[in-house]
């Protein structure tokens, strides 16, 4: 926008200051080689800190022909008549780069100027910018402004405006451009661009070297954006879609002197399964995100969620997310999180979690709840007769860390009378399996139980030994062991009878629940 508003400045100034310069001499070759420096000195006071150098100078009563070169690098070429009489102009321009699909426009200035403060003259042009089809058109009614200007950007393709700044190809596009502004004087001056996103296809190469970030195959963003720039400040409003995720805001501030950024975010993302590729972590349900962002070098968010059906306070600052919610269901957690649903409580859950490093550490404290179901109570209870899925327990508190590889588990639930306690253990999400310690404690007995392998169906080990003293539960076992023998072995009844008497350790148990599983 910069370099386009600077050559359109040269353009207007030179006009104008041959127009004058015509108007009083009727000038020869000598007479040009005399004005050419005044001429391009002045112009430089005008278009400071840019630089152009005037290569070709040729002004006489009816033609003109002025070669301009911009910063050593953009030519700008104008020829045509003009009439010091009928104080008239018509001229055709043209500007370039070495690349010219890169940066090619040509057109004509038409129009009259009876004094400097009487002027209407039409400049319209077309051509490539980026090697995407341009056009525009603009009015100048004074020496100071461009009025009424328009321009339209067709098919932008990003990677073609990455290499002519000798940027990394970090996405190819399909964006059309529009640019409105009722008058144009400086930078200061208030325009209006819009895009709209046809397609943008991230580079998931170079994301992937660059930023450590898997992106889906097929990843296609679409939207559109709406900034407001005066006085070096943008103000936007954005619509982006994507097959991940829907992002929109209503009011993002950018100052271009400080370069500091803030606004509202919301995000929303109708199925957490589709963010695996990038957070290498298979998560379930659907996520809002409604946050207020500041970058001043480094971003910070801060924010609520609907993470796991929760209402869920949240901070991001220097890859350092902290999260807290203060109602949230243990059950809900676990089925985001893509784990069994084991236990049923409201819970307060504090997390802190480095997303550069994917690692931190949480906390889980919960009231009233009770296990449920699952394979785990189930085998437990066919093993001891205790069914865990019973007791209402009061409250409970587990925390542990958080990495790439594991989930670490230490805490218990408890009430009056029971006590659960979880230590040393491990949840191992990439392969979907666990290490776990239990002990079970109810009024004078105990239980531990070993709980590996695959989450779906792990293996349980039951040490009973602290359990045979109670005449119920030996029983129980005696009577397992029975049902087994009977129902299994094929001996003699006599045999039978024999094996049915043996008096039951904790040797003999741990071998029959090892036969069991």
């Amino acid at each position: 926008m910069k370099l386009f508003f600077t050559l359109f400045k040269i353009l207007v100034v030179l006009v104008i200051l041959l127009f004058a310069l015509a108007a009083f001499l009727i000038l020869t070759k000598t007479g040009n080689n005399i004005l050419k420096p005044y001429v391009q000195s002045y112009i430089n006071t005008k278009v400071a800190p840019s630089h152009i150098e005037i290569t070709e100078f040729n002004l006489d009563s009816n033609n003109t022909n002025v070669k301009v070169v911009l910063n050593d690098i953009y030519n700008l070429n104008i020829t045509g008549k003009y009439s010091i009489f009928n104080k008239t102009l018509d001229l055709k321009y043209n500007t370039n780069t070495t690349d010219k699909e890169m940066f090619a426009l040509d057109g004509k200035i038409a129009g009259n100027i009876n004094t400097l403060s009487d002027i209407n003259i039409d400049i319209d042009g077309s051509g490539y910018i980026f090697k995407s089809k341009t056009s525009y058109k603009t009015k100048i009614l004074s020496t100071t402004s461009l009025d009424n200007t328009t321009a339209k950007i067709t098919n932008l393709n990003t990677k073609n405006v990455f290499k002519m700044f000798n940027l990394p190809n970090y996405a190819s596009s399909n964006i059309d451009v529009n640019v409105n502004s009722k008058s144009l004087k400086d930078i200061n001056s208030k325009i209006e661009l819009t895009t709209k996103i046809n397609s943008l296809t991230p580079n998931a190469t170079l994301i992937k070297q660059e930023y450590n970030v898997s992106l889906p195959s097929n990843f296609i963003i679409t939207g559109g954006t709406k900034h407001a720039i005066a006085n070096q400040l943008i103000n936007s409003n954005l619509n982006i879609n994507s097959s991940i995720a829907k992002i929109n805001s209503t009011n993002i501030t950018t100052n271009l002197k400080t370069n500091i950024s803030k606004g509202d975010m919301r995000l929303y993302i109708s199925d957490l399964q589709k963010l695996k590729p990038i957070i290498n972590k298979s998560l379930n349900g659907s996520i809002n995100i409604d946050s207020n962002f500041t970058y001043d070098k480094v971003i910070f968010v801060q924010g609520t969620s609907d993470i796991a059906k929760s209402n869920t306070n949240f901070t991001f600052k220097k890859n350092i997310l902290e999260l807290t919610s203060n109602n949230i269901l243990v059950q809900n957690l676990l089925y985001t999180l893509g784990q069994k649903e084991l236990f049923e409580s409201n819970a307060k859950l504090d997390l802190k979690y480095n997303t550069k490093t994917s690692k931190g550490n949480y906390s889980l404290a919960m009231g009233k709840g009770n296990l449920t179901q699952s394979t785990i109570t189930n085998k437990i209870k066919s093993y001891t007769g205790l069914d865990l899925t019973k007791n209402i327990y009061d409250n409970g508190y587990f925390h542990g860390n958080i990495s790439n590889k594991l989930i670490s588990i230490d805490g218990n639930i408890s009430n009056t009378r029971n006590t659960i306690a979880i230590s040393n253990s491990s949840i191992y999400p990439e392969n979907k399996t666990l290490d776990a310690s239990v002990f079970y404690a109810y009024k004078k007995d105990r239980l531990k139980v070993n709980i590996t392998g695959n989450i779906a169906d792990p293996k349980v080990r039951v040490d009973v030994k602290d359990l045979l003293n109670q005449g119920n539960i030996k029983d129980k076992i005696q009577a397992e062991a029975n049902r087994f023998i009977e129902k299994n072995i094929k001996i003699d009844d006599n045999i039978k009878d024999v094996l049915k008497n043996q008096n039951i350790n904790s040797d003999t148990v741990n071998k029959f629940l090892n036969i069991l599983k």
